[in-house]
Parts: structure tokens; sequence; C-alpha cells
């Protein structure tokens, strides 16, 4: 998160499945770099901490305050996820946010199969939830 200097990161830098994902101060570790796969259209995020895991969120769940956290590599809903570059709406309200929002960065939407983390970010990536 630009804004406040946060990260998505793997709890304690965890190989192991179902470590627990979080945001936390920009350590810039392997807990907090992401490697972004296609699979099918989709996106598959894995972090460098962990070869064989990937982000996951727990049981399939699609109810509010569902954690999120690494997962053995599956390919099914929970572990995959649409990117898109934002429009040119969302980035001109996104500047009236914070003027500095779009200088150095490429703006993505992460749209999520699963319900969760909305509320963890307000600027760089914004999150928007859908189920199917």
């Amino acid at each position: 998160n630009v804004k406040y200097g946060k990260c998505l990161d793997v709890n304690g830098a965890s190989s192991a499945a179902g470590a627990n994902v979080q945001i936390w101060d920009d350590l810039n570790n392997a807990a907090q770099r992401w490697f972004i796969y296609a699979v099918n259209g989709h996106y598959v995020l894995r972090p460098a901490c962990a070869d064989d895991s990937v982000l996951d969120v727990y049981c399939g769940l699609d109810k509010n305050d569902t954690n999120v956290q690494t997962w053995t590599y599956t390919a099914l809903e929970p572990q995959l996820f649409d990117i898109r570059k934002i429009s040119a709406e969302e980035q001109e309200f996104l500047k009236k946010i914070d003027k500095n929002y779009l200088n150095n960065f490429l703006q993505l939407h992460l749209f999520l199969w699963m319900s969760l983390l909305l509320p963890l970010f307000d600027s760089f990536l914004h999150l928007q939830i859908h189920t199917f």
C-alpha cells in the first residue's frame, strides 16, 4: 500500500500451507514479494517465501471476515484472481484522494473470486470483490 507503506505479507515468511497472510510494514523481503502466474485466463499469486503455496481464501468461504492464507496450489476458485488496469474514471477519482497516486505506479484492480481483503487497501491496489 503506497499511502501507508504496507505490503501483503506471509506471516513469519512461512512456507507452510495455511500460513496467515496479512498487511505489514514494507520490509522488502521474500514474505512480501509475490509472483503472478497466468492460469486459464486468471491469475495465481505465489509468495517468494513459499515455492509450493499460493494466495488462498480459507476453505473457499465467501463471507466477510474470511481469512486469507497460503495453501498448496489446487487451481480452484479460492486461488484464482483477475487483474485489470483501472479505468480512466477510477484513476481520476483516486487522483483526488492522493495527488501522487499515479506518479510512479501502474494501477491495477484485483478482482477476487471469493470474498475479503477490500478493507485492507485504499490506494495503490484497489480490490473489488466478486463471487461466482
